[in-house]
């Protein structure tokens, strides 16, 4: 009986540890889910407010982009790039210049990925931004890329802010404190389940059979 005792007791401190480690991963989940969040939502900021400057014709738009676009980069780690797109899907100006210009005068309606085409076309009617999946980008990492169009007064589409997010930049800006990352492994999918962003998984593990797992 003794012994029994023992062994229930045993188990119910492991059964209470677990569901302590449960709640702490779940909770621990969402407030990065909102980090995260908060933290691309400012930076949907930037597209929508380079698309809301008062442009005369595409010519314009091209000519005044680069020099609207660079203060961004600064204030907003995790952004790869700023690049203006004619409205035929053509990259034409690539902020910063220097490490993009693999990007320079690509033709998006061309991309192999439908889901970069997709965005484009939603871009070029929507009033808000249009996200792609996750992809390779043309200038090297992986990400996401974000569209928004460019309208004169009349309403008509002058081109395309495209806003390019490198996902462990971003992550890795967002999520850095060394207690997270020491404590919990963690990843980021996209609808299509393709993994955008990994911490602390090894090439045998999978996530799927964590004891602890929460989404």
């Amino acid at each position: 009986l003794g012994l029994a005792s023992l062994w229930l007791l045993v188990s119910e401190v492991e059964r209470a540890e677990a569901d302590r480690i449960r709640l702490e991963t779940r909770i621990t989940a969402q407030q990065v889910a909102r980090r995260l969040e908060t933290w691309i939502d400012d930076r949907l900021t930037v597209p929508q407010y380079l698309s809301s400057r008062d442009f005369t014709s595409t010519a314009d738009a091209e000519h005044r982009f680069s020099a609207l676009a660079a203060p961004f980069l600064e204030l907003y780690p995790g952004i790869q790039a700023l690049n203006f797109v004619t409205p035929d899907g053509v990259i034409r100006v690539v902020t910063p210049e220097a490490t993009n210009l693999q990007a320079l005068g690509m033709d998006l309606d061309e991309h192999e990925v439908e889901g970069v085409r997709a965005a484009i076309d939603r871009a070029r009617t929507a009033v808000g931004p249009a996200r792609t999946p996750v992809v390779d980008f043309f200038q090297g990492g992986t990400g996401v890329a974000v569209y928004q169009s460019i309208r004169d007064r009349r309403g008509q589409l002058l081109g395309l802010v495209n806003c390019v997010f490198r996902v462990d930049e971003l992550v890795d800006q967002c999520l850095h404190e060394d207690d997270l990352r020491r404590h919990y492994r963690f990843g980021l999918v996209d609808e299509t389940h393709r993994e955008a962003y990994l911490h602390g998984v090894g090439e045998d593990d999978e996530p799927h059979q964590w004891p602890f797992a929460t989404i």
